[in-house]
């Protein structure tokens, strides 16, 4: 005799099949019976029991399912959200609850995005700027994204980041690329002036480079252009890659080695040692572009007595938001890495017009920034995101209990091969104002804060995004919208 289900166990909750089928808890679908609700609950990182009889406690399982063990460490990590510094496969196929423990409990709101909560700002713990209470006006837009949630309506990683960073207390400021949703509560114009505000009063200012030290520089790459062709085959007098380097070497002070313009000249002689004379196509895939592109600019650029610039080595897979980035600046002493400063993601130039992978590279730096400056008190973290031969470079600040800023500082044309040094050296402006956030971030101090705002996890983000990609969605909060 064959059995029907009609009736499925996920953890602790029973969940009944409907007239449509089996309605998921992780979506909005569907499933006609128990096997493909079972295959489908799979990709949320789910489990469930067949109930056969209408009695839970006489269930039958069809197959042994993964139950999550009442150890002290997982109720813990029950209770919070990951880590950034634990990361797990995005990609597993195994549907054990080691897997993602915080998809285990699936009756209780507690891990969900639909449990999170916003407490009102205390008097003395909220933004005010312009005469306007951007805490409470930030805290009113939180709500309208969760009600948006509440009401089955997804978000896109397209087209929402600026909400699905609010959801972490995350106030994004972008020059002209707020979302208007947050217009209803804090205009645009306010959203401008506040980023130049917090940016200003931190010191985040601009540098121009000495005219004749630009002048000598743009002279010496001028020629190394000129003489550097396919057929080379001598160096007689002309000015190359070696010569030129210890002409810029002869240009750098003796006095004060980590300035300004030595951090930029340092940079520039570094890329004429690096860079090829040629892109091929669309230009270097990921790795190659972390290490003998980037690293050559963003070394010199971020340089300090005590910070590296590390490489992590993912992938480029559509990663989840609390895995490690691809680039990490970090506090060293001796061969152990301490408090982290930084972090940055990168792709390749194919995909700068593939906005979600472009919106999930900025959701994941702002989230491992957030998680740098909860752990170790900083006030400011360091962020930057790479497509392909453009960087844009952001700071993180806490700004008051319940609120952070993301704050856009510049953002530049790198430089991939030698002829794009020239568009290198005269961006040294925005350059300098890169270079004065990160020395703000190193210098920022810590804050008193005990307690921290929730951060969204992998589950809650599975829950809030929408599944379905689109060529067709702009993005909003992205350089790359065209």
């Amino acid at each position: 005799m064959k059995c029907h289900v009609l009736h499925v166990k996920i953890g602790e909750k029973i969940i009944d099949r409907e007239e449509n089928g089996f309605p998921c808890p992780a979506c909005e679908n569907y499933l006609s019976n128990g096997a493909t609700f079972k295959t489908h609950l799979k990709k949320h990182q789910l489990s469930c029991d067949f109930i056969f009889d209408a009695t839970v406690d006489l269930a039958v399982r069809d197959t042994p399912v993964s139950v999550t063990p009442e150890l002290p460490f997982l109720q813990e990590l029950l209770k919070s959200p990951a880590p950034f510094d634990n990361h797990f496969p995005p990609n597993a196929s195994n549907s054990s609850a080691y897997a993602l423990p915080l998809n285990s409990d699936v009756g209780s709101t507690d891990n969900t995005v639909f449990g999170l909560d916003f407490a009102v700002p205390a008097e003395h713990e909220r933004l005010v700027f312009e005469n306007i209470d951007v805490s409470c006006r930030f805290r009113n837009f939180q709500l309208q994204v969760k009600r948006r949630l509440n009401q089955n309506k997804h978000l896109t990683l397209e087209e929402n980041v600026q909400h699905l960073l609010a959801l972490s207390s995350i106030l994004l400021l972008k020059p002209g690329r707020t979302h208007t949703d947050i217009h209803k509560h804090i205009t645009f114009s306010q959203c401008e002036n506040l980023r130049v505000h917090i940016l200003n009063s931190n010191g985040i200012t601009s540098q121009m480079l000495s005219s004749a030290k630009k002048e000598k520089l743009e002279v010496i790459i001028h020629n190394l252009i000129e003489n550097v062709s396919n057929n080379i085959a001598n160096d007689c007098g002309q000015s190359l890659r070696l010569v030129a380097s210890c002409k810029i070497a002869a240009l750098i002070g003796e006095d004060a080695i980590f300035n300004t313009t030595n951090r930029i000249l340092l940079a520039v002689r570094n890329m004429v040692e690096a860079l090829p004379r040629f892109v091929i196509e669309d230009g270097p895939k990921e790795t190659e572009l972390i290490t003998r592109y980037l690293q050559a600019a963003l070394t010199q650029l971020l340089i300090s007595n005590l910070i590296p610039h590390n490489r992590t080595s993912i992938s480029d897979n559509d990663k989840v938001v609390t895995l490690r980035p691809d680039a990490s600046i970090n506090v060293v002493y001796g061969a152990v890495l301490d408090q982290r400063l930084g972090c940055g993601e990168v792709k390749s130039q194919y995909h700068a017009l593939n906005h979600r992978l472009t919106g999930m590279d900025l959701l994941r730096v702002a989230h491992l920034a957030k998680s740098a400056s909860d752990e170790y008190k900083a006030i400011a973290t360091f962020a930057f995101t790479v497509v392909g031969n453009h960087g844009t470079f952001y700071v993180l600040h806490r700004a008051k209990a319940n609120t952070y800023t993301l704050c856009e500082v510049e953002h530049i044309q790198l430089a991939l091969k030698l002829a794009d040094i020239p568009i290198f050296i005269a961006q040294s402006t925005k350059i300098a104002k890169i270079i004065s956030s990160f020395e703000h971030v190193l210098n920022c101090g810590t804050h008193h804060y005990d307690e921290h705002p929730a951060t969204l996890t992998d589950h809650m983000l599975l829950q809030a995004i929408n599944p379905k990609t689109s060529r067709k969605r702009k993005s909003i909060s992205s350089h790359y919208n065209h």
